[in-house]
């Protein structure tokens, strides 16, 4: 069916430029605060395990 093969290829279009436009995208500065201190919380975890992590 050509209708159906050319509605996949808009799908995958469209499908693209959105993928694109996220990657452009920057983190927003809170975001990134909250992964800093989730990696602060968990190197204080790691050290309190002697260091291991399972």
């Amino acid at each position: 069916m050509a209708g159906a093969d050319g509605a996949g290829e808009r799908i995958s279009r469209k499908l693209r430029e959105l993928y694109d436009t996220v990657r452009e995208e920057t983190i927003p500065d809170r975001f990134l605060d909250l992964l800093e201190k989730l990696d602060e919380v968990e190197q204080a975890h790691g050290r309190r395990d002697g260091g291991e992590r399972k």
